[in-house]
């Protein structure tokens, strides 16, 4: 099986929306992705974790914030990209019509 690094990616609005949201609110908004957890079974690499602002570094030393809507990473296993991408169809995150998932292939070295 192939590994795949799967980059969430969310509006600032939704991001400020989870951010002001209650605990409770929260839970519940995670509740989908424990679910989908259990559904990915042997798929799922990793769960990562989410992701909050960034730095974009320059080769001068240089850094300056990140303007990239990254929210989040998880790595999963498939047989190839058409796999990874049934696998993802449904994601929880997807639910957000602005969200968006990007899949990346990890070469072995």
């Amino acid at each position: 099986m192939n590994k795949y690094l799967v980059i969430y990616h969310a509006p600032v609005s939704a991001v400020k929306a989870m951010a002001s949201a209650t605990d409770e609110e929260k839970a519940a908004a995670m509740q989908p992705w424990f679910a989908w957890k259990e559904e990915m079974g042997e798929h799922l690499l990793d769960m990562g974790s989410p992701l909050f602002g960034g730095l974009k570094l320059n080769d001068n030393g240089t850094a300056v914030a990140s303007q990239k809507e990254v929210t989040g990473y998880s790595m999963i296993q498939a047989a190839s990209y058409d796999q990874a991408k049934e696998l993802l169809i449904g994601h929880p995150h997807l639910r957000n019509g602005a969200c968006e998932i990007e899949v990346h292939e990890a070469i072995s070295m």
